[in-house]
This record gives structure tokens, C-alpha cells and sequence, in this order.
């Protein structure tokens, strides 16, 4: 969990996560007014190296964690890029509460991170509310669902939630006014 160097199949698991952003270009294309992009659960960063393949600047990105280890290490990983990174809640983060301004995200990802909530809804209308127009909210896990089954099992009280069924995630698309993709 500690290292910045993805095996394959997980490069290419994150890869799609950060093309399911809704990002665009590619690593010899800069897109034009790439906006804001949120990290949920960051970690040491590892999704980073991904979005800049997308074409999405290190300045765009805001990675939070409550580690405040992971966030040392992903600052220490990521030292020369223009990334930020903070170690306080994602409820913190978007409300502006933290040492980062409020920003409005093109794009929020929550890859590993969204079975730590225990309010799925709540937490997604959150980040609904810190979208921009078109803006897009990622769910993914690149383990899976049923490692969050197992994770659940072995961490009742780290785990809050299971990652959500489709079937889930178009009801709660349909209560937060939201279009599922």
C-alpha cells in the first residue's frame, strides 16, 4: 500500500479509473482549462501519475486522506509537481475548511476510499455539490467489491459500507438528480 509503483494490472486498473474522470488528452496534450480534480482517500498518491496521463496537469490535482502518513509520503513522492495534498477529512476539504480554498471540482474520484463512509448518499450529494457543471464523481475500487466484502468482515469498524450495486447507484443517481454513465 505504501509504494508508488502499481503492479501491472493495477496500472491498468487505475489508468481507467483516471480515464473514467471524464479527463481528456493524453500525456502529449495539456487540456485547455483542465479545472480541479479531487483525490478522496489519496493515499500516497498513487492515482497522480495516472491523471497526468490523461492530460491533467499536477497542479489541478488536490489529493486528501486522513493518514496524515500517507499524505507525508505522497508529498515526499511528489515533491517537485505542483500537486496539493491534505491530510484532513474529505468533508473538510470541499467545505474549504482546511488550509486549501474551496474549489469547484471537475472531477472527484473516490477509488478505495468510498467503504470508509458510512452515508453513501449523504456523501455523494457532497460531492455533487462541489461539482462543476458536467463535472463527474468516480466510484471504483481497483480490488473490487468483493475485497471490500472481505475488508468489511475483517474491519467491521474501519469499513462503514459495501461498495454499491448498480441497482444502488441508479437510485441514488435518480435522488440526487445526478446521470449515471
Amino acid at each position: 500500500t505504501h509504494s508508488t509503483g502499481p503492479t501491472v494490472n493495477a496500472s491498468k486498473r487505475l489508468q481507467a479509473v483516471a480515464a473514467s474522470a471524464g479527463f481528456q488528452g493524453n500525456s502529449n496534450e495539456q487540456v485547455e482549462d483542465p479545472g480541479y480534480y479531487l483525490d478522496v482517500g489519496c493515499g500516497n498518491g498513487l492515482l497522480l501519475p495516472f491523471l497526468k496521463k490523461e492530460g491533467i496537469p499536477a497542479a489541478s490535482y488536490v489529493g486528501c486522506d486522513v493518514s496524515s502518513r500517507m499524505i507525508e509520503l505522497a508529498e515526499k513522492e511528489y515533491l517537485s509537481t505542483n500537486a496539493i495534498f491534505i491530510s484532513d477529512s474529505f468533508e473538510n476539504v470541499v467545505s474549504g475548511s482546511t488550509t486549501a480554498e474551496k474549489k469547484v471540482y471537475d472531477g472527484i474520484v473516490f477509488n478505495g476510499s468510498i467503504q470508509f463512509f458510512p452515508d453513501i448518499i449523504q456523501t455523494l450529494r457532497t460531492a455533487a455539490d462541489n461539482l462543476s457543471k458536467g463535472g463527474r464523481i468516480v466510484l471504483s475500487h481497483i480490488n473490487g467489491g468483493a475485497f471490500v466484502s472481505k475488508e468489511m468482515q475483517d474491519n467491521p469498524t474501519t469499513v462503514r459500507t459495501l461498495m454499491p450495486k448498480i441497482s444502488d447507484l441508479k437510485d441514488i443517481a435518480k435522488t440526487l438528480d445526478l446521470e449515471l454513465t
